[in-house]
């Protein structure tokens, strides 16, 4: 018998395996592809320069925000050499770790409910833009988890009973959270922003189970008795990432003004902080999936209760008590674990006010909501769509989905419709809001559809129905803002993630001069170049700095003059006829981009959701060439 059982159970074990294998293959190619293709932030730029010209032994170097990305970039540098792919390497593989964390839990939520999760953390915009940018945000991310699994390992080994004697290995739990932790420190203010936020969640988390409070004491409790390993792990761990072991000292400095540098963010940040409303916005235009399963889920953890107890209190005044009364069941909106859901609920809520309430807040302080997110959606799909089927019932079931993304479908293209002025005309009179008032109200007509099907047939079915159209629907709109913040429309300065983009005019440039440089001194990196230095952009320690580091002969001046006779000469737009010491020609081209401010208009604001549309303007750099070089370069041609 338990050899039949056995083989039963190893083909659905190889088929969970193959799952995650599929979902961590694609996570790997969303984070990794095209990764060295768009030009360095501003902030990236700065960070990245700082390894080259450590790894370079160019002086000392630049502080940096993120001792432990610092520590483990330089690696990359020194290997394998500077470039934009090996200075986000780093965080395109944390990311992808991170895909994996609902696996932690996978006892807790159920085997399915893990994996949906995992492959929702897969595609998700916010996870997947935040692990192709140079910093710290998917190290902190990698940080929690090892903390939470060395915690629940080291649980679990000490709820065993040992006797007078422990097995070998015992302890291994604390020494894994040690690292996570002293990785986290040596992360830097990505790190404290991801602890404040957890921190948040749980406080909200109390509201539902006020009894997390005491397992957390208990646990500390717990982990106090052997925490000597943990303290020791942590400040070896810390030690190393932060100085990159013992070689870096600027690391270990930079790592202790990293608190300071986060605290300061609660100040510093209120003369030009990004909107306040930035957090829910990111997750309403880039997580419409898990966004719309989390408030499904939140309106049953809380709001069906409320109705239940209603419909209770009305039939007891039309039906009179008796003592075989039978007791009112909740229905379609039964939820066995409504308690859990109002715990992850509320600690979604938390985390999201984090980045409401930090004025420095960054467009990846949405990951630390979307993590807990994926976990509310993927226990939700498990439990919708693991118990039982009746017979026959996929048959209603797709009847339903196929009728309602139809008209999912249909309102989609009238909203997209009015959004781009699409005005019909009736008896010489135009309906500009005929196509918004045909997509409500196919909308309503779509809830109306179900909730018939939830009375002819079932409520479950139902809900089955309706999450598989609605679902399909969202997931193309969530895949489809994933592709372009990370891809398509990366340095598209209309998108919300970044506020000034790095345009891919950059490269243009860039390869402008080194054409130069090959027709002129045989070698497409030895030209002497001047650049202005921006002081507002700080040219020297960012971008053009980052761009121009494998130049030996470019020069950064304050301030142009006539003893300037070098063969390219980079400055500001607004310096139309710079004096030189030669005649030159220029170039303009667009480097950085912002999305201008326009009135509100509904039909602009959906226009900007469904198709990123509106005003950009550029800062601009005039590339000049001394004329007799440009000479030569067209007789060269």
């Amino acid at each position: 018998m338990n050899n039949q059982q056995s083989e039963i159970r190893n083909p659905q074990f190889t088929i969970e395996a193959a799952l995650y294998v599929l979902i961590g293959a694609v996570a790997l190619v969303l984070r990794l592809a095209n990764l060295g293709a768009p030009p360095l932030l501003v902030s990236e730029a700065r960070e990245a320069l700082a390894v080259y010209r450590y790894t370079m032994s160019m002086g000392v170097p630049l502080s940096t925000s993120s001792p432990a990305w610092f520590a483990l970039t330089s690696l990359c540098f020194t290997l394998f050499g500077s470039s934009e792919f090996w200075a986000r390497f780093i965080p395109a593989i944390s990311g992808t770790v991170i895909v994996f964390t609902p696996l932690v839990f996978r006892k807790e939520i159920g085997r399915l409910a893990a994996l949906a999760a995992s492959a929702f953390l897969a595609i998700s915009a916010a996870a997947v833009a935040s692990s192709r940018y140079a910093d710290g945000t998917t190290l902190a991310a990698l940080s929690l988890l090892l903390i939470v699994i060395g915690v629940k390992k080291f649980l679990d080994e000490d709820s065993k009973p040992f006797g007078s004697l422990r097995p070998e290995g015992f302890g291994r739990g604390l020494i894994i959270a040690g690292i996570g932790l002293g990785l986290g420190l040596a992360d830097g203010a990505r790190f404290f922003s991801a602890v404040v936020a957890m921190l948040f969640a749980f406080v909200f988390a109390l509201v539902a189970r006020p009894s997390l409070f005491n397992d957390v004491v208990n646990i500390l409790k717990r982990v106090r008795v052997d925490a000597s390993r943990f303290l020791v792990t942590t400040g070896v761990t810390f030690l190393v990432f932060s100085s990159a072991a013992l070689m870096n000292r600027v690391g270990l400095s930079a790592a202790a003004e990293a608190l300071p540098l986060w605290l300061n963010g609660w100040v510093a940040a209120l003369e030009s902080p990004r909107p306040v409303v930035l957090i829910p916005q990111i997750l309403f235009l880039y997580e419409p999936l898990i966004l719309f399963i989390g408030v499904c889920v939140l309106y049953i953890a809380f709001v069906s209760g409320l109705w239940h107890h209603w419909i209770a209190s009305v039939q007891t005044i039309l039906t009179p008590p008796t003592d075989d009364r039978e007791e009112v069941i909740e229905g379609a909106f039964a939820l066995a674990w409504r308690s859990w859901a109002q715990v992850m609920c509320l600690a979604a809520i938390g985390a999201m006010t984090f980045g409401v309430l930090y004025p420095a807040r960054e467009s990846s302080d949405a990951l630390w909501v979307v993590l807990i997110l994926a976990l509310i959606a993927g226990k939700a799909l498990g439990e919708l769509f693991g118990g039982e089927w009746y017979e026959d019932e996929w048959q209603t079931v797709a009847s339903q989905a196929a009728v309602l993304f139809v008209m999912f479908i249909f309102a989609y293209f009238n909203i997209s419709g009015y959004a781009r002025a699409t005005v019909y005309v009736a008896n010489g009179q135009s309906l500009p809001y005929l196509t918004l008032l045909l997509a409500i109200g196919v909308i309503i007509l779509a809830a109306i559809i179900t909730v018939l099907f939830a009375s002819g047939w079932s409520g479950q079915s139902s809900a089955r129905g309706a999450m598989i159209a609605v679902g399909a629907v969202l997931l193309i709109g969530s895949f489809s803002s994933m592709w372009g913040v990370s891809q398509s429309r990366v340095n598209d300065p209309r998108e919300l993630w970044t506020t000034l983009p790095t345009a891919n005019n950059l490269k243009l440039m860039m390869k402008s001069v080194e054409d130069i440089s090959d027709r002129t001194t045989g070698f497409k990196r030895d030209l002497e170049i001047v650049v202005l230095n921006d002081p507002a952009w700080n040219d020297r320690d960012t971008v053009l700095g980052w761009e121009l580091r494998e130049f030996p002969k470019t020069k950064f001046v304050d301030s142009l003059s006539p003893q300037i006779n070098s063969a390219v000469v980079i400055a500001d737009a607004a310096i139309s006829d710079p004096t030189l010491g030669s005649t030159y020609v220029g170039q303009t081209f667009a480097m950085w981009g912002r999305k201008t401010q326009t009135p509100f208009a509904l039909e602009e604001s959906i226009d900007w959701w469904l198709f990123r549309s509106g005003q950009v303007e550029y800062a601009r750099r005039v590339l000049w060439v001394r004329q007799d070089v440009q000479l030569l370069k067209r007789e060269g041609k």
